[in-house]
Protein backbone atom coordinates (compact mmCIF):
# COMPACT_ATOMS: atom_id res chain seq x y z
CA UNK A 1 0.00 0.00 0.00
CA UNK A 2 1.23 3.48 -0.86
CA UNK A 3 0.20 6.62 1.01
CA UNK A 4 0.96 10.26 0.21
CA UNK A 5 0.00 13.40 2.08
CA UNK A 6 0.40 16.91 0.80
CA UNK A 7 -0.48 20.58 1.01
CA UNK A 8 -1.86 22.29 -2.08
CA UNK A 9 -0.05 25.34 -3.37
CA UNK A 10 -2.31 28.38 -3.15
CA UNK A 11 -1.87 29.32 -6.80
CA UNK A 12 -2.93 25.89 -8.10
CA UNK A 13 -6.11 25.15 -10.05
CA UNK A 14 -7.16 22.44 -7.60
CA UNK A 15 -6.72 24.81 -4.64
CA UNK A 16 -8.87 27.44 -6.35
CA UNK A 17 -11.50 24.88 -7.35
CA UNK A 18 -11.65 23.44 -3.84
CA UNK A 19 -11.90 26.84 -2.12
CA UNK A 20 -14.41 28.06 -4.73
CA UNK A 21 -16.56 25.00 -4.05
CA UNK A 22 -16.47 25.59 -0.30
CA UNK A 23 -17.40 29.24 -0.79
CA UNK A 24 -20.30 28.36 -3.10
CA UNK A 25 -21.55 25.68 -0.67
CA UNK A 26 -21.50 28.23 2.13
CA UNK A 27 -23.45 30.69 -0.03
CA UNK A 28 -26.00 27.94 -0.78
CA UNK A 29 -26.43 27.15 2.93
CA UNK A 30 -27.02 30.82 3.78
CA UNK A 31 -29.56 31.28 0.97
CA UNK A 32 -31.29 28.02 1.95
CA UNK A 33 -31.51 29.07 5.60
CA UNK A 34 -33.03 32.44 4.64
CA UNK A 35 -35.46 30.73 2.27
CA UNK A 36 -36.62 28.23 4.91
CA UNK A 37 -37.15 31.03 7.43
CA UNK A 38 -39.05 33.16 4.92
CA UNK A 39 -41.44 30.32 4.02
CA UNK A 40 -41.62 28.90 7.56
CA UNK A 41 -40.29 25.50 6.49
CA UNK A 42 -38.85 23.49 9.33
CA UNK A 43 -36.20 20.83 8.97
CA UNK A 44 -36.03 17.85 11.27
CA UNK A 45 -33.40 17.77 14.01
CA UNK A 46 -30.66 16.46 11.68
CA UNK A 47 -30.78 19.68 9.63
CA UNK A 48 -30.06 17.58 6.55
CA UNK A 49 -30.30 18.81 2.96
CA UNK A 50 -28.92 18.04 -0.50
CA UNK A 51 -27.15 20.76 -2.43
CA UNK A 52 -29.40 20.66 -5.47
CA UNK A 53 -31.10 22.89 -8.01
CA UNK A 54 -34.43 21.67 -6.62
CA UNK A 55 -35.47 21.84 -2.99
CA UNK A 56 -34.32 18.61 -1.29
CA UNK A 57 -34.41 18.65 2.52
CA UNK A 58 -35.28 16.48 5.49
CA UNK A 59 -38.55 18.01 6.66
CA UNK A 60 -39.94 17.95 10.16
CA UNK A 61 -42.89 15.55 10.48
CA UNK A 62 -45.19 18.59 10.78
CA UNK A 63 -43.93 19.95 7.45
CA UNK A 64 -44.07 16.55 5.77
CA UNK A 65 -47.83 16.63 6.27
CA UNK A 66 -48.09 20.29 5.26
CA UNK A 67 -46.22 19.74 1.95
CA UNK A 68 -47.44 16.21 1.28
CA UNK A 69 -48.83 17.08 -2.16
CA UNK A 70 -45.69 19.02 -3.15
CA UNK A 71 -43.09 16.35 -2.46
CA UNK A 72 -42.12 13.41 -4.64
CA UNK A 73 -42.74 9.89 -3.49
CA UNK A 74 -39.17 8.65 -3.36
CA UNK A 75 -37.14 6.54 -1.02
CA UNK A 76 -33.60 7.38 -0.09
CA UNK A 77 -31.49 6.29 2.82
CA UNK A 78 -31.46 9.76 4.36
CA UNK A 79 -35.20 10.44 4.41
CA UNK A 80 -34.75 13.53 2.25
CA UNK A 81 -37.93 14.98 0.76
CA UNK A 82 -37.56 16.17 -2.82
CA UNK A 83 -40.04 18.78 -3.91
CA UNK A 84 -41.78 18.33 -7.24
CA UNK A 85 -40.17 20.46 -9.94
CA UNK A 86 -43.37 22.32 -10.77
CA UNK A 87 -44.57 22.79 -7.20
CA UNK A 88 -45.11 26.37 -6.11
CA UNK A 89 -42.52 26.18 -3.34
CA UNK A 90 -39.86 24.67 -5.64
CA UNK A 91 -40.45 27.43 -8.21
CA UNK A 92 -39.80 30.00 -5.47
CA UNK A 93 -36.72 28.04 -4.40
CA UNK A 94 -35.31 28.02 -7.93
CA UNK A 95 -35.84 31.77 -8.26
CA UNK A 96 -34.57 32.75 -4.80
CA UNK A 97 -31.83 30.18 -4.17
CA UNK A 98 -30.63 27.94 -6.98
CA UNK A 99 -30.59 30.67 -9.64
CA UNK A 100 -27.97 32.44 -7.49
CA UNK A 101 -25.68 29.40 -7.21
CA UNK A 102 -23.01 28.21 -9.64
CA UNK A 103 -23.45 24.44 -9.33
CA UNK A 104 -20.51 23.79 -11.67
CA UNK A 105 -18.28 25.57 -9.16
CA UNK A 106 -19.56 23.24 -6.43
CA UNK A 107 -18.87 20.08 -8.43
CA UNK A 108 -15.75 20.94 -10.45
CA UNK A 109 -13.12 19.36 -8.20
CA UNK A 110 -15.00 16.21 -7.11
CA UNK A 111 -12.94 13.75 -9.18
CA UNK A 112 -9.49 15.28 -8.61
CA UNK A 113 -8.14 12.01 -7.20
CA UNK A 114 -8.55 10.13 -10.49
CA UNK A 115 -5.40 11.82 -11.79
CA UNK A 116 -3.40 10.04 -9.07
CA UNK A 117 -5.03 6.74 -8.15
CA UNK A 118 -7.56 4.47 -9.81
CA UNK A 119 -8.84 2.94 -6.61
CA UNK A 120 -8.11 3.75 -3.01
CA UNK A 121 -8.72 6.36 -0.34
CA UNK A 122 -8.56 10.10 -0.85
CA UNK A 123 -9.39 13.26 0.99
CA UNK A 124 -9.06 17.01 0.67
CA UNK A 125 -9.68 19.25 3.67
CA UNK A 126 -8.79 22.73 4.76
CA UNK A 127 -7.91 24.74 7.81
CA UNK A 128 -8.08 28.48 7.37
CA UNK A 129 -6.39 29.18 4.01
CA UNK A 130 -4.44 25.91 3.81
CA UNK A 131 -5.70 22.89 1.87
CA UNK A 132 -4.33 19.45 2.69
CA UNK A 133 -4.77 16.10 1.02
CA UNK A 134 -4.37 12.39 1.53
CA UNK A 135 -4.08 9.64 -1.08
CA UNK A 136 -3.62 5.90 -0.58
CA UNK A 137 -3.70 2.99 -2.97
CA UNK A 138 -3.36 -0.72 -2.44
CA UNK A 139 -2.78 -1.24 -6.15
CA UNK A 140 0.06 1.18 -6.80
CA UNK A 141 3.62 1.10 -5.56
CA UNK A 142 4.05 4.81 -6.14
CA UNK A 143 1.71 7.78 -6.31
CA UNK A 144 3.10 10.67 -8.31
CA UNK A 145 1.95 14.05 -6.99
CA UNK A 146 1.66 17.06 -9.26
CA UNK A 147 3.85 20.15 -8.99
CA UNK A 148 0.88 21.89 -7.34
CA UNK A 149 1.24 19.63 -4.30
CA UNK A 150 3.92 19.96 -1.67
CA UNK A 151 4.48 16.50 -0.27
CA UNK A 152 4.47 16.28 3.52
CA UNK A 153 5.96 13.66 5.79
CA UNK A 154 3.29 11.62 7.55
CA UNK A 155 4.54 12.89 10.91
CA UNK A 156 4.21 16.49 9.73
CA UNK A 157 0.69 15.82 8.41
CA UNK A 158 -0.51 14.26 11.67
CA UNK A 159 1.15 17.02 13.69
CA UNK A 160 -0.90 19.58 11.72
CA UNK A 161 -4.06 17.64 12.57
CA UNK A 162 -3.13 17.41 16.26
CA UNK A 163 -2.30 21.14 16.40
CA UNK A 164 -5.68 22.00 14.89
CA UNK A 165 -7.51 19.74 17.35
CA UNK A 166 -5.67 21.24 20.32
CA UNK A 167 -6.73 24.79 19.39
CA UNK A 168 -10.44 23.94 19.26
Amino acid sequence: MTEKVFQLKKDSDLYNQYMGSKQENKKYAILLKDFLLQYDIKLDETMMFFTSENLSIKLSSENEEKYETSIKKCDNQYGISKFKINSKINKHFKKEVSSKIDFKKIENYRFWWMDYISKGKYRLWHNNENVYGYLSSEYSNDIKLSNDMRELKMSEYYKIIEDIKSTK
